[in-house]
């Protein structure tokens, strides 16, 4: 039998086999995960054999006789703390503490209830104890600066001045740098300007509009007094006889409602004309 024909028919066995991308990477991932997880479980181990024994406490059991407390993570010193820790409070300083001290009048009196010990409020016992009774609340009166709420009524700058002049208001011209005042006095008769400070005016009880027309009219006043408004705010400021006229009128006011001025949050007052001038009517009392 002739063999020599049969070799051109074997086949070809020269293919080789390789891994593909994604082996590769899926054992790039499992080694990375083993090689970090090793190292993670080797430095937790020696982490945690440095850490000292005594610096790890737990809450302990205590019987009703023992007085230690026990906290989280801290316990209470064994030898108590002595003068050399604490510099200023080793040399005694009476003098100094003498000076600091006020002699106070207290506005609450004390009072004490002896009681049986029997009481729904503060338990069953026996003997005679000690029964502070509660503070009394005290209501302060509202500032008459805060309480107060003037409105005017006036269609031109004329009426305007004229009922400032009969409440002898001042517009008074308070510079924002300078310690200077300027009071432009009656400015619906004969214009007056009086010189003065924040020292002087400082008890002065002053009041500011809040509507534009109102502060451009105390303006064009002040200008025909030929005062120079540059630098400077716009305030009125009433005098004494102008205040007592409107505690008058407030305390008429708080006596017809049958209420207290203690409970008044704000007094809103209102310059009505009257047969020789105007007066202060109280048109609203807000209490709180």
């Amino acid at each position: 039998m002739h063999t020599e024909g049969l070799t051109g028919l074997r086949p070809s066995l020269s293919i080789e086999t390789q891994p593909s991308l994604y082996d590769r990477v899926s054992a790039a991932v499992v080694a990375s995960v083993l090689i970090f997880g090793l190292l993670f479980t080797i430095l937790f181990i020696v982490w945690f054999n440095l850490i000292p024994p005594d610096s790890i406490s737990f809450p302990g059991i205590l019987t009703p006789t023992e007085t230690k407390q026990v906290e989280f993570g801290l316990e209470e010193d064994l030898l108590e703390p002595g003068n050399e820790e604490f510099p200023e409070v080793a040399t005694p300083q009476l003098a100094k503490t003498l000076e600091a001290v006020t002699d106070v009048v207290s506005t609450v009196t004390g009072a004490h209830e002896t009681n049986t010990g029997n009481d729904k409020k503060i338990g069953f016992g026996f003997g005679h104890g000690v029964h502070r009774l509660p503070a009394p609340i005290v209501i302060y009166t509202v500032p008459e600066h805060q309480r107060w709420v003037i409105q005017y009524e006036a269609t031109n700058i004329n009426t305007y001045a004229k009922q400032l002049s009969f409440f002898q208001i001042d517009i008074g011209v308070i510079h924002t740098t300078e310690n200077k005042i300027w009071r432009v006095h009656d400015v619906g008769g004969t214009l007056k300007v009086i010189h003065s400070d924040r020292k002087n005016e400082n008890q002065t009880i002053r009041f500011q509009h809040k509507k534009h027309r109102m502060r451009f009219w105390d303006q064009e006043l002040c200008k025909r007094a030929n005062v120079d408004l540059s630098g400077t705010v716009q305030s009125q400021f009433y005098p004494e006889s102008t205040l007592k006229m409107i505690r008058k009128a407030e305390a008429m006011a708080i006596a017809r409602d049958a209420t207290d001025l203690n409970r008044v949050s704000r007094t809103t007052l209102k310059i009505v004309p009257q047969e020789d001038g105007f007066k202060f009517v109280v048109t609203d009392l807000k209490l709180r």
